[in-house]
């Protein structure tokens, strides 16, 4: 499980929700007592845990500042349904409740799954904040922003030998990344990943956006004929492969393009 245990009690449970870079983002009490609905209880504290834990964390910031901040806006932006898909905001945007039924009597193993389905969607949300992070450290991340339903990322690249950039705008849906079983499995309208590759600056922008296409479909990342409509592999690291490939293309779009 992605917690750690703070308290137990015969009717309560507090748990700890740790993540590398900004320690403990998230505290869920579970709450049983007898004769009352069961619930949990969330909270995400940036200001407890806003600290520069990690040594790249604290690089990052000294060069970049907070003006993206991909990551810390997942840990602690993000609306609650990513935690939970019927969690509901309690006051303060960092406090959620999940309501396990709508009696008072109710079956403890029905609690234990409501606690397995925020576990999951909370330690696929820490991962999304991982990948986020490793973004903006490598790459020109220019915005990140969270709905209910997905994340948006933008990625700047720029050719180092053609005179062009590209921008790569992800749309991440809300349950990526996709842990399937089947990973080498091509990718298809469903996937979690939408890709859009659009030309930004320079006279070879659009050979740069078709060779970053190319790669993109080379590699088994990404399928579709319209760069502005791709479908991505949505497995774990999948936005810095798809920015690796198109950093490629755009370096040497010749050999992209075949």
């Amino acid at each position: 499980q992605p917690w750690v245990a703070r308290r137990l009690t015969e009717h309560e449970a507090v748990l700890d929700f740790p993540h590398a870079l900004y320690g403990t983002w998230l505290t869920v009490q579970v709450l049983e007592a007898p004769g009352e609905t069961p619930r949990l209880l969330g909270r995400r504290d940036r200001a407890a845990a806003d600290g520069d834990h990690d040594a790249l964390l604290a690089s990052l910031r000294r060069t970049k500042g907070n003006a993206v901040d991909a990551c810390g806006r997942a840990l602690f932006g993000a609306p609650a349904t990513w935690l939970h898909p019927r969690a509901r905001v309690l006051g303060a945007a960092a406090d959620l409740e999940v309501v396990v039924d709508g009696e008072a009597e109710h079956d403890s193993g029905e609690v234990s799954e409501e606690l397995g389905v925020l576990s999951y969607f909370a330690a696929k949300l820490a991962r999304l904040a991982k990948e986020l992070f490793r973004l903006e450290l490598t790459r020109d991340v220019r915005a990140s922003s969270f709905d209910e339903r997905a994340c948006s990322t933008e990625v700047a690249i720029a050719s180092t030998t053609r005179p062009a950039g590209v921008t790569l705008a992800f749309r991440a849906r809300r349950g990526y990344p996709d842990y399937a079983e089947h990973r080498l499995q091509l990718p298809d309208e469903h996937s979690y990943l939408k890709l859009s590759v659009t030309a930004e600056w320079g006279r070879d922008a659009p050979l740069v956006v078709a060779a970053a296409v190319a790669a993109l479909r080379a590699r088994g990342l990404a399928t579709g004929d319209d760069p502005s409509a791709l479908d991505c592999v949505a497995t774990p690291g999948a936005m810095l492969m798809c920015c690796a490939a198109a950093q490629g293309a755009a370096d040497d779009p010749d050999a992209a393009l075949g």
